[in-house]
């Protein structure tokens, strides 16, 4: 899918695979952390824009989404500048979160974690600015 906007394509970023648009599949409740797609960067410059949202997760509990990049796909770390989107306490959440694809290595994914409990339902997809107006 392409969206034009003002002359730049925005396009929605796929897994490695090329298969999948979405960076979290609806998820029903999780107890554990949820690991998203790894979405590969190559095509794309600029912000990578990721839009997160998450049902209430109950009492007392947060839902954290936080963007992780990585060189080979496999082997993810959290980047070094927090990038996160938190719930508050029993509260849904829709949210975006901003990443510079200059900035980071080759592939990223975003996971929720629930502070206790679980995360309720959440989902993201991310989209992005491919290169060269490709």
């Amino acid at each position: 899918m392409t969206i034009n906007v003002l002359g730049t394509r925005i396009s929605l970023l796929t897994n490695t695979a090329g298969t999948a648009t979405v960076a979290i599949a609806p998820q029903a409740n999780s107890n554990t952390a949820i690991e998203g797609n790894a979405l590969d960067l190559t095509d794309f410059e600029g912000d990578i824009v990721f839009i997160v949202s998450s049902t209430a997760a109950g009492s007392g509990n947060t839902v954290t989404f936080t963007v992780q990049d990585s060189a080979d796909g496999t082997t993810f770390a959290g980047l070094s500048t927090a990038v996160t989107a938190v719930s508050a306490a029993n509260t849904a959440l829709y949210s975006r979160v901003v990443v510079n694809s200059n900035n980071i290595r080759r592939y990223v994914r975003i996971t929720a974690v629930t502070s206790a409990g679980n995360t309720g339902h959440c989902a993201a997809v991310a989209f992005g600015s491919k290169k060269y107006g490709g």
